[in-house]
């Protein structure tokens, strides 16, 4: 993402694919426990989404890119990230973590890709100060209705929402398994074609 489209990412403002965090801090829990659910719920919605950390939101609900802090940008190693996030993630989730530098600002950027076959699902208690943030067995999602946000599913709009994409994924492989089963074996195309070099004759 270069500095243009990063600028009209943020014109456009947050949505169910893109969500805006203020400067942070790798090394506070509060912020793995974030950036954890985010990308839980930006993995369980259609097209995945974007997590931009460094922008903060005017009184007259305007998103500016104030960049982040050079402590808290350097808090954020992209393997420790992903490896922080293995924990918690059934199946994997698929990111990838940009650091970039527009116009002497810092920013993380964190792109997230829709879920390959089956939701990802939370695979442990997220504790948080002694209370229990995210449940074994919970699953995320960028909500359908009213201001996007990340958050456990908790109505049948947003359960649907995954089901169905989840739907649509199994339908395509399905399919393409037949179209391969269907297909005819090299074996067989080369014995048709000797067949018809035969019949020239």
């Amino acid at each position: 993402m270069n500095e243009e489209e990063f600028q009209t990412r943020i014109a456009m403002g947050e949505s169910r694919n893109q969500e805006f965090k203020r400067t942070m801090n790798w090394d506070d829990d509060n912020t793995k426990y974030k950036i954890v659910k985010a990308i839980l719920a930006m993995s369980n919605t259609r097209n995945g989404g974007n997590i931009l950390i460094g922008i903060e939101e005017t009184e007259e609900k305007r998103f500016l890119g104030v960049g982040m802090t050079e402590s808290d940008f350097d808090s954020f190693n992209p393997d420790h990230v992903k490896d922080y996030l293995i924990r918690y993630a059934d199946p994997p989730a698929r990111i990838d973590i940009q650091k970039v530098d527009f116009t002497k600002k810092k920013f993380i950027i964190i792109n997230v890709s829709e879920f390959e076959e089956y939701p990802v699902i939370c695979k442990k208690v997220y504790d948080l100060g002694g209370k229990t943030m995210l449940e074994n067995g919970a699953i995320c999602i960028r909500t359908v209705a009213g201001k996007p946000q990340s958050s456990k599913v908790t109505s049948h709009v947003d359960m649907r929402e995954i089901i169905n994409l989840s739907t649509e994924k199994r339908i395509k492989e399905i399919s393409r398994l037949v179209d391969i089963a269907m297909s005819p074996s090299p074996e067989e195309i080369d014995e048709e074609k000797f067949e018809k070099q035969i019949g020239d004759f």
